[in-house]
């Protein structure tokens, strides 16, 4: 998921191109958390600010947002991580009381009122999958498959939340 973070800036900069501050909401228990961190400050364009939120409970994410809207931070990334995306009710409704532009690693966080999210396409990849359990069916050894990375990718923008944004999508990604 951490491919993806050179995306997910980008999509945040294409609505609302003025940033000046963006907060990433990151799980330091994750696994791949230095990682994520490290192309995250990487991906942030030069003069923007990024602001490290840790957040590894659910009270820590409650805690995330009024503090940091003092900061006044103009964007949110969220990190894919099964608690964020397990609290992604508490995480979208956080962003929209701070009126924030998020971008998510999830279809589920745009369910939930997200404004956008760039990442792998679920029905996709379980269909891939099942081609992968056909296989050790008829008896491939598992550590013997390929490592393959997810069979689509998808854009899920909001409209409802973009407008309540007073954001516009530009053309390129309509």
């Amino acid at each position: 998921s951490y491919e993806l973070i050179d995306r997910h800036v980008e999509l945040l900069f294409a609505v609302a191109p003025r940033l000046t501050r963006i907060t990433a909401l990151l799980n330091p228990l994750t696994p791949t958390y230095r990682i994520y961190r490290g192309r995250l400050q990487s991906a942030v364009r030069a003069g923007t600010k990024l602001i490290v939120v840790d957040a590894s409970s659910i009270q820590q994410i409650e805690a995330a947002f009024p503090a940091r809207a003092r900061d006044d931070a103009d964007g949110l990334i969220v990190m894919n991580d099964v608690l964020l995306y397990n609290e992604r009710r508490t995480v979208v409704e956080s962003a929209a009381r701070a009126r924030r532009p998020a971008v998510y690693p999830q279809r589920g966080f745009v369910e939930a009122g997200g404004l956008m999210s760039w990442g792998p396409n679920n029905e996709a990849n379980f269909v891939r999958a099942a081609t992968f359990v056909a296989k050790i069916l008829k008896g491939a050894r598992p550590g013997d498959l390929p490592m393959e990375p997810p069979a689509k990718l998808e854009l899920v923008v909001n409209r409802e939340t973009l407008r309540n944004l007073s954001l516009e999508l530009p053309p390129e990604l309509a």
